[in-house]
C-alpha cells in the first residue's frame, strides 16, 4: 500500500495542532520548507514596504517631474509579470521561494537602469528635434542598449542552471524571466508614455552633448579589444574565490533562530556528532483505519 498525502497540507495541519506547545519542537525537512516559504513571504512584504517608497523618492530626485513615474510603472509591470510566469513555471518545475527575493531586487534595479537610460537619451534627442522623432531616435539607440543589456543579464544568470542545487536552478529561471520582462516593459511602455507626455518629460534646456561619461564611452570604443581583455581579467580575478566554494542545499539553517525547524536542527547538531537524524519513528495504522479518522 502506498500513501499519496499532500505534504504541504499535512505539514500545515501538524503545525496548527502542535506548533504552540512548549514541550514540543517541530522540525524536519518538510517543516523547514514550509517555514522557509513563510519567512520569504514575510521578507518580501517587508522589502516591498521599504523598497517602493525609497524607490519613489529616488526617482523624484533623479528623474524630476512626470518622468519619475516611469521607472515605477516599469518596475511594477516587470515584477508582477515575472511573478505570474513563475507561478506557471511552478506547475511544471518546483521554484524555490528564494527566487522571489532575486526577482524583486533585480526587477527594481533593472527598471530604474533601463528607464534612466531611455529618459536621458530622450531628453538629449528632444532638445534637437520634435517629440515623435526624439522617441524614434531614443528607441534606435537607447532601446537597442536596453535589449542588449537585458540579454546579457539573462545569459549571465542562466549559468546558475548548471549547478545541481534546485534553488540555484530557480534563481536562474527567476533571473532570466525578470531581466526579459523588465526589458520588454521598458521597451513597450516607456516609448508610448514618452510619445504621449513627451513635452512634460523633456528638460527646458538641452543637456550638454559632451561630458565625462561621453568621453569615457568614446575612449572605450577607441580600444575595444584592450578594454575587453582588461575587464575580463579583472572579472576572473574577482571570481577566483568561487573555485574553492562548497555548494550545499538550503536547509533549516537559513531560517531565523526563533523558527522551530532551526531550533531543532541546532539542538540536533549540538547533541549528536552526526549529520543524520538520530532517531526515526515509523507509525503503522491498522488496515481497517481510513484516512482522516482518529
Amino acid at each position: 500500500m502506498s500513501a499519496d498525502a499532500d505534504l504541504d497540507a499535512v505539514t500545515g495541519r501538524v503545525e496548527h495542532r502542535f506548533g504552540g506547545r512548549p514541550d514540543l519542537i517541530l522540525g524536519g525537512e518538510d517543516v523547514a520548507r514550509a517555514q522557509l516559504t513563510a519567512q520569504v513571504k514575510e521578507d518580501l512584504t517587508r522589502a516591498e514596504l521599504l523598497a517602493f517608497p525609497l524607490l519613489a523618492l529616488l526617482c523624484v530626485l533623479i528623474f524630476r517631474g512626470l518622468a519619475a513615474i516611469l521607472p515605477l510603472i516599469v518596475a511594477l509591470l516587470s515584477v508582477t509579470s515575472t511573478f505570474t510566469l513563475l507561478r506557471v513555471v511552478d506547475e511544471v518545475v518546483a521554484v524555490s521561494p528564494f527566487a522571489l527575493n532575486l526577482v524583486l531586487a533585480l526587477g527594481l534595479g533593472l527598471s530604474v537602469d533601463f528607464s534612466l537610460l531611455m529618459v536621458s537619451r530622450f531628453r538629449e534627442e528632444a532638445g534637437r528635434r520634435p517629440v515623435i522623432d526624439a522617441v524614434v531616435g531614443t528607441m534606435s539607440s537607447a532601446g537597442r542598449a536596453v535589449a542588449y543589456s537585458a540579454m546579457t543579464v539573462a545569459l549571465a544568470l542562466s549559468v546558475l542552471a548548471v549547478f545541481p542545487q534546485r534553488f540555484m536552478v530557480s534563481m536562474a529561471i527567476g533571473g532570466v524571466l525578470v531581466a526579459l520582462c523588465a526589458a520588454l516593459s521598458a521597451l513597450v511602455v516607456i516609448p508610448a508614455l514618452l510619445a504621449r507626455f513627451g513635452p512634460h518629460v523633456q528638460t527646458r534646456s538641452a543637456p550638454p552633448a559632451r561630458g565625462r561619461w561621453y568621453d569615457f564611452a568614446h575612449a572605450v570604443m577607441r580600444r575595444p579589444l584592450a578594454v575587453a581583455l582588461a575587464t575580463t581579467a579583472v572579472l576572473l580575478l574577482l571570481a577566483a574565490p568561487a573555485l574553492r566554494a562548497a555548494w550545499t542545499g538550503i536547509d533549516a539553517g537559513a531560517l531565523p533562530t526563533e523558527r522551530s525547524a532551526r531550533t531543532l536542527q541546532d539542538s540536533v547538531a549540538a547533541g549528536f556528532a552526526t549529520d543524520e537524524t538520530p532517531l526515526a519513528v515509523v507509525v503503522k495504522a491498522p488496515g481497517e483505519r481510513k484516512p482522516g479518522r482518529r
